[in-house]
Formats: structure tokens, C-alpha cells, sequence
């Protein structure tokens, strides 16, 4: 009997040990970004520090039972507070940098001293974590081989059963739904277990303390658990209204009480914010007098963000100037298309223009998450936005990664919208990639047109992103590329007359979007603005002929991004996620 609780515990601290990993990983994925980078640095340092904690750990001392119910003590304590430190961590770099002088911001190659700080403090955790982890088994097997020899290859074989299982459940059940909270404190409870397990079985003597303390820390544990919402939602708000915390008391402060919770939602492939952020008053006069929507639609959802693992999608106020140049003047410059397909853009927002055109006859939408699909068709806020598009029997969707979509597609569009996310990591890294142009090259008919979003594609800053795209869509065989830029006018009077022309030109700068034209027609490209008769608040012929600037027309082949040697995104170790 205590053989097979042996085991038992074995499998229990293994599932936790591999949970952990995970969970310290996600986590730093969800506060930074850049999930490759994240679960790589995150897997090395916790296995590393396994290494070190079964190198420490002398298990030729009596009390080696006494010593393993010490460290699930620890794991109990450092497990369930890991993801809380994790985020408590992410506030302090931020309050930290927004105070460090401007000279302490560069001190690395990415790096402030707020961001070594917290890097610092969250591979400090991973590693204590790791290492308390790594006293386990040989404790085990110590245990095992006093009640039976010969059975460290079971225990060995054990602790990979117990990691099979966490690996499994974390991505296909935990993750989707719990939460990355939820999931700390349960985890944490089930070391709890293994903890009273050890006492009742393996002859910790004195059993009433551990005891005590042991149901304590679980009873601690599941008021977490319970409140483990109220906890979300204030490291969320601690998330994107860090701009709150002005003194070292705000970091502990419940920040933006004044306004409404944060909607969240965890799908198995991201996690999806609706944030509602009230605008200044200079922005809003700025938005009515440039767009329309506001007099057409006066109860248009207000102040809405929409954001996917951190990253922002849309802002209600002018997700128009966005959309409409994103989708009318490819049209405008060429034809109307007939079939047309969606890449991404599972808000709903590029179907709500495109289903303008009656001559539209079929729209494929293609997203990967099924679950944005559900929040752009019944959440009141996105579905008044799209205007209810996924519900237009013109559209089909699909629930498919993009890349194997357009990959084993047949059919040849008239046009494809191709509207992803920033490359912050390989996954869609292979979204900006040679191969996947290559792909869309083929699946468009003979005069059709493919446009793509360019995150971070400014056509002349330091650091943009734009020549990769341009030398990756020419590499891929279109023989033409344009830039579209979302450029409104600077000269605007009743603009500069209410908010002056400095004010102007910075919302002007900050509205600037750049999409990428590509056709494999040879004919010359039309830039004079025609009316096709619907309705559009923001573009017109004046936007039009500003949407079309001097770009370097050049291909470089070592920018190219390919699935074989991808050159996006740039991976940096250290750096602070500011969402706005």
C-alpha cells in the first residue's frame, strides 16, 4: 500500500511540476508577448534549476519525508502566488521606467533598468520554483527504494506519466477554462494534497502542525480560487491603465475604479480584452470632424478597445479610417470583386465594408479561433459594429488556421484580405512568410488583388517593419506591391481652428495605417478616385490621391521572411508590454 501511494504522490508532484512550468511561461507570455521566446526561456531556467535542486538535495539524510513535505510546503506558497508575482512584477517594471530618466531607458540593446529588474525577479521565481521541483524526485525515489528496491525505474517512469498528463490537460483544459489564475491556485492545492498524503502515509511525526498548516494554506488557496475573478480584474486594469500609477502606493491600489470591469475571454489559442477607455475631448471633436459616423450613427458603440494577447485591434472611435482604407481603395483602384476571402479579421469589421458592395457575391471569412467568432456575432458591442456581417448569408466561415487554408484552397478569389496580428513570434511569423505569398499569389484569379495589413510597416522609421513585407511579397512572385497609407489631411480648417495644427498633425500621425497592394497584373495601377455609390464616412477623393505615397522601392534578399529562415519578428528578451 505505501508503494503505491508512493507512485501516486510521484504522479501528483510531476503534474504540478510540469503545470508550473507551463503556467510561468503563459504568464510571461501574457504580460510580454512573444510567446517562442517566452515558453524557451521559461523551459530552460526551470529545467536547469530542476537540475540544480536534484544536485542539492542529499538523500542519504533520515529525514528525507520530512524534507519532501517542506518543499510541497514551498511549491504550495511560491505555485499559488506565481502567476499573481508574475503580474505584481510587470507593474513595478512599469512604475519603475516610468521614473527612470530618460538616459537609464537604453542601457541594453532593448533594455531599462526596469526591465532587468523584472527580469530579474520573474527568472528568480522561475528558477526557485524549478529548483524546489527538482528536490522531489530523488526524495521520491529515496522514499520508494526504503519501502521496495528496485523501483526507481517505476518512479522515474511515474514522474514522465505525471508530466504527459499536465502538458496534455494545461493547453486542452486548464488553460481554456480556468485561466492562468484559477489554474495557479489549483495546482498549488493539489501540492496540497500530496503534502497531507505525505504525512499520513510516510510518518511525518508531530502530525498536527503540518497538518494545521497544510489545510490552512488550502483553505488560503481556495479564498484565492474563489476570488481569483476579483483578482483578474484587477491586474487587468493594473495592465492597461498602468498610466494610473503615478507613486509607489498606486502599484497596491485598486487602479481605474471609475471604469467598467474589463471583459475577458480565454480561448485555447489566445486571450481576448474588451476594454472601454474614456477619450479626451480634443480626440473626439478630432473624430467628428474628420469621419461622418459619428452624425450617421450617433449611438455607435463609444470608447471600446478591442485587444488579442495584448495587442490592439480596433478602437471603436475610428475603427472606420482603418477599415475603409484598408478595404476601398484596393477596390476603388481596381474593380469590384465578385468572391472574395477574409485571412483573419474575426471582428467582423472588414466583412461589415466589404458586404457594402451588392456585387459581392460570396465572402469566405477564415479564422483560426472560434471563439472571436462567437464574440463578433452575439456580443451587443461587435455585433452593433459589424453590423451583424456573420449573420449575411453571403458570408461562409471557416474555422482554419490560415496558412493550411490557403494552402489546400482551389478556388481562385477576386480579391483576399489578409488581416493578422503583429508577428510577435514564429506562429505568425509563418503569416508574413515567402511561402504563405507564394500561396495567395496562386489562389487569386488572374486580376484579382490580395491586401494585407502592415503592423509596424511605417515606410521610413527607424526600425519598421516595411521592407521585410515589400521584399517578401516580391520575393514571392507579385509583380506589384503598393503601400496604402490611412492618411487624412493636414490642412483641415475647422480641424486646426478648434485644436490647432500641432494637435492635428499628431492625431493625424497617430490614425496612419499602412497596407500593402499586391497584384499579379501588369497593367498600370489606377489612382484616380472613382465613386462606387456606396456610403463611406471617411474616405474620400481628396484622402484618396494622400493615401499613395514615396516608398523605397526596393527588395533586399536578406530581409525576406521565410518558414526556413524567418527574419520576423525581432526577438527581444527584455521588454515591457504597453498595450495603449
Amino acid at each position: 500500500m505505501n508503494i503505491r501511494m508512493t507512485y501516486a504522490i510521484t504522479f501528483i508532484v510531476a503534474y504540478c511540476s510540469i503545470v508550473y512550468e507551463l503556467l510561468l511561461a503563459q504568464t510571461l507570455s501574457t504580460v510580454l508577448g512573444n510567446t517562442v521566446v517566452r515558453y524557451c526561456l521559461t523551459i530552460g531556467f526551470y529545467l536547469a534549476a530542476k537540475g540544480v535542486g536534484a544536485m542539492l538535495c542529499d538523500v542519504n539524510k533520515r529525514d528525507a519525508v520530512k524534507r519532501l513535505f517542506h518543499v510541497e510546503t514551498a511549491l504550495i506558497i511560491l505555485g499559488g502566488l506565481s502567476v499573481i508575482l508574475i503580474n505584481f512584477f510587470d507593474v513595478f517594471q512599469k512604475y519603475i521606467y516610468a521614473l527612470s530618466p530618460a538616459y537609464s531607458k537604453v542601457i541594453l540593446r532593448t533594455g531599462s533598468i526596469a526591465e532587468i529588474i523584472f527580469f530579474i525577479l520573474s527568472q528568480g521565481l522561475i528558477i526557485a520554483i524549478g529548483i524546489f521541483s527538482g528536490y522531489e524526485v530523488p526524495l521520491l525515489v529515496h522514499a520508494a527504494e526504503n519501502e521496495k528496491k528496485g523501483t526507481t525505474n517505476i518512479i522515474l517512469g511515474t514522474d514522465y506519466f505525471g508530466s504527459l498528463a499536465g502538458a496534455v490537460l494545461f493547453p486542452l483544459v486548464l488553460l481554456p477554462t480556468l485561466g492562468i489564475f484559477s489554474i495557479s491556485f489549483v495546482t498549488a492545492c493539489l501540492n496540497g494534497v500530496a503534502a497531507l498524503a505525505i504525512i499520513y502515509f510516510k510518518g511525518v511525526r508531530k502530525k498536527m502542525i503540518p497538518v494545521a498548516s497544510t489545510l490552512l494554506l488550502i483553505v488560503l488557496l481556495g479564498f484565492g480560487l474563489g476570488y481569483s475573478g476579483h483578482i483578474k480584474q484587477y491586474y487587468l486594469k493594473k495592465f492597461y491603465f498602468s498610466f494610473d500609477i503615478r507613486n509607489a502606493l498606486d502599484i497596491f491600489r485598486v487602479t481605474a475604479a471609475d471604469k467598467p470591469p474589463i471583459e475577458h475571454w480565454q480561448s485555447p489559442y489566445q486571450h481576448i480584452e474588451l476594454v472601454s477607455a474614456f477619450d479626451t475631448y480634443g480626440a473626439t471633436t478630432f473624430y467628428n470632424i474628420y469621419s461622418k459616423k459619428w452624425a450617421k450613427e450617433p449611438d455607435y458603440p463609444k470608447d471600446k478597445w478591442l485587444f488579442l494577447n495584448g495587442s490592439f485591434q480596433f478602437f471603436s472611435m475610428i475603427d472606420e479610417i482603418y477599415h475603409e482604407y484598408f478595404v476601398h481603395v484596393p477596390i476603388i483602384m481596381s474593380q469590384i470583386p465578385r468572391r472574395v476571402c477574409i485571412l483573419g479579421g474575426g471582428d467582423g469589421l472588414v466583412a461589415r465594408e466589404l458586404l457594402k458592395y451588392p456585387q459581392i457575391e460570396e465572402i469566405y471569412q477564415v479564422e483560426l479561433d472560434p471563439q472571436v467568432i462567437q464574440i463578433a456575432k452575439y456580443h451587443p458591442v461587435l455585433s452593433k459594429m459589424n453590423k451583424g456581417a456573420f449573420h449575411d448569408p453571403r458570408v461562409k466561415i471557416f474555422i482554419q488556421d490560415a496558412f493550411s487554408f490557403i494552402k489546400e484552397n482551389r478556388n481562385k478569389f477576386d480579391a483576399i484580405y489578409i488581416d493578422f496580428p503583429t508577428p510577435r513570434d514564429y506562429n505568425l511569423s509563418i503569416l508574413y512568410s515567402r511561402e504563405f505569398y507564394t500561396y495567395i499569389r496562386g489562389n487569386l484569379a488572374q486580376d484579382g488583388f490580395a491586401v494585407m495589413d502592415m503592423p509596424s510597416g511605417e515606410l521610413f522609421d527607424d526600425g519598421s517593419n516595411f521592407r521585410t513585407y515589400y521584399s517578401t511579397v516580391k520575393a514571392a512572385g507579385f509583380r506589384q506591391a503598393l503601400p496604402i497609407s490611412s492618411l487624412l489631411e493636414k490642412d483641415n480648417i475647422e480641424a486646426n481652428e478648434a485644436l490647432g495644427a500641432v494637435y492635428v498633425k499628431g492625431e493625424i500621425d497617430a490614425v496612419d495605417q499602412q497596407f500593402l497592394f499586391m497584384t499579379n497584373s501588369s497593367l498600370p495601377l489606377n489612382k484616380t478616385y472613382k465613386d462606387n455609390g456606396i456610403e463611406l464616412y471617411v474616405l474620400n477623393e481628396k484622402r484618396f490621391k494622400l493615401s499613395f505615397r514615396p516608398f523605397p522601392d526596393e527588395v533586399v534578399p536578406s530581409l525576406v521572411n521565410s518558414i526556413f529562415k524567418p527574419t520576423l519578428p525581432d526577438f527581444y528578451i527584455m521588454d515591457i508590454n504597453f498595450p495603449f
